[in-house]
């Protein structure tokens, strides 16, 4: 279980970075694109929707960001606790008494059958 615990932090650790990557390319573009000269109303126009939909975009890609990482530390959290929990006394009796009442099951089915 700790295996895919790492796997899965590994790889939630890699999306947040490509997600960040792709915020800070797109931060550039938007950023060229917001530089343009002013030319004709209808390119500026143009310009001024591009920027607000990637304004609204990297909003988004910086959210995501932030919420892949709340999830790694989950998953790192998780990790740490499962590799420090034992079963205590009671999950052991538990663990037994399921076991028994199998057992009870199987043999009272069997009888029943015969």
């Amino acid at each position: 279980m700790t295996y895919k615990s790492a796997a899965a932090r590994a790889s939630v650790q890699r999306y947040t970075i490509e997600i960040s990557t792709s915020a800070e390319s797109l931060a550039e573009f938007r950023q060229t694109i917001f530089s343009l000269p002013r030319i004709t109303r209808p390119f500026n126009r143009a310009c001024k929707q591009a920027v607000a939909i990637m304004d609204d975009l990297l909003n988004q890609l910086r959210i995501t960001a932030n919420q892949s990482k709340d999830v790694g530390s989950l998953l790192a959290r998780f990790e740490t606790t499962t590799k420090k929990s034992k079963p205590d006394d009671y999950h052991i009796h538990r663990m037994k008494l399921k076991e028994k009442n199998v057992t009870e099951f199987k043999l009272v089915t069997t009888l029943q059958l015969k």
